[in-house]
């Protein structure tokens, strides 16, 4: 499996969480009692979009946890081999998600935001590899409650909703691997 590496440090991912939680009522944000680093498993495909003049290549990924999640990936390194990451056990083959990655592809082609690419055609996506995608989760702590804010270790951004299940499942099957 290639282990990605993560371009954003644990300071970085912080300030964006802490900016994150001044945006909201104060009261009601809480404070970040810890962060830590970890990988999700995804599943990522090779798709050649031909075009009029030229041909493209994208890996499209999609998580294999839930099956619920895809992207793209643009630029990324990997981690040295002898690295300890948090890693959940995959939960699902790549035939599950093949279908949710071809369609994420043709979708961000329909929109025009691949390559800038309006009426190309996919021609092949093929399984190209497993990987772990790093992420940056932060507890937050809200009265006796805890809640989780999650920033992708590669880009920098704060993900969405949809994401944060996706960290809650992984933290919730780490926890069972370690019991």
């Amino acid at each position: 499996m290639k282990i990605l590496a993560p371009t954003v440090s644990r300071q970085e991912a912080e300030r964006v969480i802490r900016k994150a939680l001044r945006r909201r009522f104060l009261v009601a944000a809480g404070k970040l009692k810890r962060m830590e680093l970890i990988h999700v498993p995804f599943h990522a495909f090779r798709c050649h979009i031909q075009d009029k003049p030229e041909n493209h290549v994208v890996i499209g990924v999609a998580d294999a946890l839930e099956g619920q999640y895809a992207a793209t990936l643009r630029k990324y390194s990997e981690v040295p081999e002898d690295a300890e990451v948090q890693l959940p056990p995959a939960q699902l083959d790549p035939d599950a998600v093949f279908d949710l990655v071809v369609d994420h592809v043709r979708w961000l082609m329909i929109q025009g935001k691949l390559f800038r690419i309006h009426g190309g055609e996919l021609r092949e996506c093929a399984y190209a590899e497993p990987l772990a995608y790093p992420f940056w989760v932060g507890y937050v702590k809200r009265g006796e409650r805890y809640n989780i804010q999650v920033v992708d270790a590669i880009s920098g951004e704060r993900t969405g909703p949809q994401l944060r299940r996706l960290l809650l499942l992984a933290v919730r099957l780490l926890a069972e691997q370690e019991a």
